[in-house]
C-alpha cells in the first residue's frame, strides 16, 4: 500500500525495481495457489487476494502507466538466474516430495528470499534513496523480521520444527536487508537523506 501510495503521489516509478515487483508477484501467485482449495479462514483468503491484486497493480503502474519514469537502465540485475536457482532448489529441497504443491511452495520461498536483490542493486546504482522508498524497504524487512518472531513463538508453543526451509530462506532474506537497515538508521540518526555506498 505504501509503495502504491508513493507511485501515485509522485506519478513516477523512479527508484522502484520492476524486477523485484515481478518476483514478488511470482511469489504470491505460486504460494497462494491454495486459494482454489483452502478456505479455512476468511481473513487469510482476503489477504492472499489483496497481496496478489496490489502487486499486480504495482507491476502495471511501473511497466505501463508510468513506464516513462521507470529507470530501466538502473534495474539491470539478471533476475532470471535467481528464478532458475529457485526452480532447481525446489526440486532438491522441499518439505514433502510426494505432494506437488510442496514443490511450488518451496519455489515461492526461495524466490521470496532473494526478491529484494534487484531493488537493492537499483538503489546502489542510483545512490540516493527517497524517503518513501526507504520506508517501503524498511517495512518489507520488518515484515520478514516479524515472520521470524512468529516461527520462534510457534516452536515454543506448538513444538513446530518442520519449517526448516522457511527458516533458512527467512535468515537469507534478513541478512540481505541488514546493510540497508544499517544505512537507513545511520541516515536517520544524522538527519540526512539516505544514500547507499557504491561498491568500489
Amino acid at each position: 500500500m505504501l509503495l502504491l501510495y508513493q507511485i501515485y503521489k509522485r506519478k513516477s516509478a523512479d527508484g522502484i525495481s520492476l524486477k523485484t515487483q515481478i518476483m514478488y508477484l511470482i511469489v504470491f501467485l505460486t504460494r497462494y495457489l491454495d486459494l482454489f482449495w483452502n478456505h479455512a479462514y476468511l481473513y487469510n483468503t482476503i489477504f492472499k487476494i489483496l497481496y496478489i491484486a496490489t502487486t499486480m497493480i504495482t507491476v502495471y503502474l511501473i511497466a505501463i502507466k508510468f513506464k516513462k519514469t521507470y529507470r530501466k537502465e538502473l534495474d539491470r540485475f539478471p533476475f532470471q538466474y535467481l528464478l532458475l536457482g529457485a526452480f532447481i532448489l525446489c526440486f532438491i529441497f522441499n518439505s514433502n516430495h510426494k505432494k506437488w504443491f510442496e514443490y511450488v511452495y518451496a519455489f515461492s520461498l526461495y524466490v521470496e528470499s532473494v526478491s529484494i536483490i534487484p531493488q537493492l542493486v537499483l538503489l546502489v546504482e542510483q545512490s540516493e534513496v527517497s524517503n518513501l522508498t526507504s520506508y517501503y524497504i524498511l517495512f518489507l524487512g520488518a515484515y520478514r523480521g516479524l515472520y521470524i518472531l512468529n516461527w520462534i513463538v510457534r516452536i515454543i508453543t506448538e513444538r513446530h520444527y518442520k519449517a526448516w526451509i522457511s527458516w533458512v530462506c527467512g535468515i537469507i532474506q534478513t541478512v540481505l536487508y541488514a546493510d540497508f537497515f544499517y544505512e537507513f538508521f545511520k541516515a536517520k540518526k544524522m538527519g540526512k537523506k539516505m544514500e547507499l555506498p557504491i561498491p568500489e
